[in-house]
């Protein structure tokens, strides 16, 4: 194996939590000093309650769970002599299901250990989603909560946030399929000669790295799924980033030229913070972190920087974030794009030129029927920087008299520089957020 993985795997540098706040663990995921396994031989018997979808869909994770870890499954004669226990799709009523105590999040789970390393028993809870999806939404949040969830009661594996390719950690996308770096972890922890219970320093005992050997294999090309959410990872590690950029509404005859685009403190979706500044417009735009809260405006007037209405400044500037940043570009193909829906055009010199056309996108555009997004994009893929970007969106209005596409040309400037809000914005702010 890589170094890098088994120094990922055997990580614990943080199993010891410092307060009940502290969500992080070390690289692997571990809440100890050894791992922990369900005995194998017997398959584990499930019970499920709840919401039938939610069911289906927890039954098709499994199916492809279980040749990835080697074990079995099979549906509990009663909820007594079950394994695991799973509550699905069940009202969040702000009570405690179960000694679960997750009302707000997505899911959540519990698993006991026994004092031989054994997984004994556990369970998981998938609540409903609090935003309205669509279908094809729907269907992608619960199998991407649900495998979140499972991993967690049948591998001992925590949270990896570190990691934001990884399907355990808060800051990806809502991925359905494990990270390459999620794999080989499991890979280590599912092999037969790792027992439950045993510590980190005996597994490395059994551990052969690729480059002790005569004929080290040759690392496999990353496939371009890899790459898009590598570069999505890089992006949300960097924290930042500028373009200079030009685009508008061409079917409408509205643009905007040479402005610069900066965002900060951000989010796997969406930054929360935005600059965008040209000859004419300069102002900046602050998302909450409550979808009760609107979105924030700030102009400079007579030298001061002031909160303005949002339709007073988006009436007078061309420019939308929500169609214009790549974290919404992204996600939106990592998430929605099928494989047919990319292209390679070219990648020579650490550069991949990819093309991107596809139905649905991961931005909110209720007055539109249909949304159409064609993205051409460079991509570094010795440092997983976008260099640039083309997006068109092809819009579907029932309103005949609103703009129907929109398009944005980015090159970038910079990534992973500070974004500083001036002062007067930023004392303005709740310290909530």
């Amino acid at each position: 194996m890589e170094r890098e993985i088994w120094d990922c795997f055997s990580d614990t540098s943080n199993s010891r939590r410092s307060s009940p706040e502290d969500a992080g663990v070390g690289c692997g995921g571990w809440r100890n000093e050894y791992v922990a396994k369900w005995e194998v031989g017997e398959p584990i018997l499930l019970w499920t309650s709840g919401d039938q979808r939610y069911e289906d869909i927890l039954f098709g994770v499994l199916d492809n769970l279980a040749p990835v870890l080697g074990i079995e499954f099979a549906t509990a004669p009663s909820r007594r002599r079950a394994d695991i226990l799973a509550f699905l799709g069940l009202p969040r009523d702000g009570t405690k299901l179960e000694g679960l105590k997750c009302n707000n999040a997505a899911g959540c789970a519990a698993f006991d250990i026994n004092s031989n390393g054994t997984i004994g028993s556990a369970k998981l809870v998938v609540w409903p989603p609090t935003a309205s999806l669509d279908e094809k939404g729907f269907e992608h949040m619960i199998h991407s909560v649900v495998l979140h969830e499972l991993l967690h009661v049948l591998t001992g594996m925590l949270h990896r946030h570190h990691d934001r390719t990884s399907v355990m950690s808060y800051d990806s996308l809502d991925y359905k399929t494990l990270s390459a770096t999620d794999s080989a972890l499991l890979r280590i922890l599912t092999h037969p000669l790792v027992e439950p219970k045993m510590k980190f320093h005996e597994i490395r005992e059994l551990v052969v790295f690729e480059d002790e050997l005569v004929d080290p294999p040759i690392d496999p090309e990353m496939s371009v799924r890899q790459v898009l959410r590598r570069t999505h990872a890089e992006l949300m590690d960097a924290g930042s980033a500028r373009y200079e950029i030009n685009g508008g509404w061409p079917g409408c005859n509205l643009r905007f030229d040479k402005a610069a685009y900066e965002f900060g403190e951000l989010r796997p979706r969406a930054p929360r913070w935005v600059h965008y500044a040209d000859e004419k417009d300069d102002f900046y735009m602050i998302r909450s972190t409550s979808r009760e809260v609107p979105l924030q405006f700030w102009v400079e007037l007579i030298g001061r920087w002031r909160l303005v209405p949002g339709n007073i400044v988006q009436q007078g500037v061309s420019f939308r974030d929500s169609f214009s940043n790549p974290l919404g570009m992204l996600s939106s193909i990592n998430i929605y794009a099928s494989d047919d829906d990319l292209e390679v055009i070219s990648q020579e010199d650490g550069r991949m030129v990819l093309r991107v056309s596809m139905e649905g996108a991961d931005v909110r555009a209720g007055w539109s029927r249909k949304t159409l997004l064609d993205v051409e994009m460079e991509i570094d893929v010795e440092e997983f920087t976008i260099d640039r970007y083309t997006m068109m969106w092809t819009l579907d209005p029932e309103d005949e008299n609103v703009c129907k596409d929109y398009r944005i040309e980015a090159q970038l400037v910079d990534y992973g520089a500070k974004f500083e809000l001036p002062e007067e914005i930023l004392s303005r702010q709740p310290r909530s957020n």
